[in-house]
């Protein structure tokens, strides 16, 4: 992951930093605090299958920023912002948009557009492909959206966005490929997608449910009876529904259990701060209760033993 903070940046230098560190990350944007103080502000950006998820957390006053686009400094791509703090004027396509805390936009990069921020103010920003979202929308060019994300679908969408921002780094290739095209058709659905209503609506409730049952996967990966019957039980649906939306991605409860149980493994096998916790008390933490299929599926998953994995990197107060 990126970051960058202006915090150690002597304060005569902070705006020329500033500006670069937001054009590394995205090149199309300028940005201008005209007579404002010097910006006190810090971003971190990471990949996430072909999206790119940033976050902006500026404490200064007043900020404005300008999207000139270009085929030389970006890619087609959608701007998919979620305002989690502050507030923001959004000028885009011909649109004057107010987002308040909470609230989220769609912005198109292949049009120019300008934000005002008045005050200190936070963005979780995902980069989603033109290629990804546009053949989802009814209509692509209907851009400089803005929408609610405290309730409804739009809720479920910024909780979505959260939630894979803040564990992207637990995710292998494969798995952030599926939910990037999950986190698409969960945002088309929330401005308006190409499919019939009623149509819609199947989708809609579909994603709602295979959410639901991702986020139990997460809160309850660590129990060893974590299984298709109890995780159906528990969120009120038959087995043979829970299976089926799985099956839309071309995988299986089981299966996305295990790779998440073998990602946060080997997480804890990567981290030094874990080097006092041996390797079968990681495998029973997530839920293996046999070491053999601990082992087997690791390697497998990571092409690696989980020593390998282990011995691969400095050991704890090594440097």
């Amino acid at each position: 992951m990126l970051v960058r903070s202006t915090h150690n940046v002597p304060v005569r230098s902070r705006t020329p930093y500033w500006r670069a560190a937001v054009s590394a990350v995205l090149p199309s944007l300028s940005v201008d605090y005209g007579a404002a103080e010097p910006p006190c502000a810090r971003l971190e950006s990471r990949p996430f299958s072909d999206a790119q998820i940033n976050r902006f957390m500026d404490n200064t006053r007043a900020c404005h920023v300008v999207h000139t686009p270009s085929r030389l400094n970006w890619p087609e791509a959608y701007l998919l912002v979620l305002q989690c703090a502050g507030a923001g004027r959004y000028r885009h396509a011909g649109c004057n948009l107010t987002v308040e805390a909470g609230d989220l936009a769609l912005l198109d990069m292949s049009q120019p557009f300008e934000l005002t921020f008045p005050d200190r103010h936070h963005e979780l920003v995902w980069v989603l492909p033109r290629e990804s979202l546009a053949p989802l929308l009814a209509t692509p060019e209907r851009v400089g959206v803005g929408f609610s994300g405290d309730a409804g679908l739009g809720a479920l969408l910024a909780g979505t966005m959260r939630m894979l921002a803040d564990k992207a780094a637990t995710f292998d290739a494969v798995s952030q490929q599926i939910l990037r095209i999950h986190l698409c058709n969960l945002a088309a659905l929330t401005v308006g997608a190409t499919r019939p209503v009623e149509e819609v609506r199947r989708r809609i409730y579909r994603l709602a449910r295979r959410q639901e049952i991702l986020a139990y996967v997460e809160a309850h990966l660590a129990e060893n009876d974590l299984g298709v019957d109890k995780a159906a039980g528990d969120l009120n649906m038959s087995t043979r529904w829970l299976h089926a939306l799985f099956s839309e991605d071309g995988t299986s409860f089981a299966a996305w259990v295990a790779r998440r149980r073998i990602e946060e493994c080997r997480r804890l096998l990567e981290d030094p701060r874990h080097d006092h916790l041996s390797i079968s008390a990681i495998a029973f933490r997530y839920g293996f209760n046999d070491l053999s299929t601990f082992y087997r599926r690791f390697r497998a998953h990571c092409g690696l033993t989980p020593r390998d994995v282990r011995q691969g990197r400095p050991r704890a107060g090594n440097g």
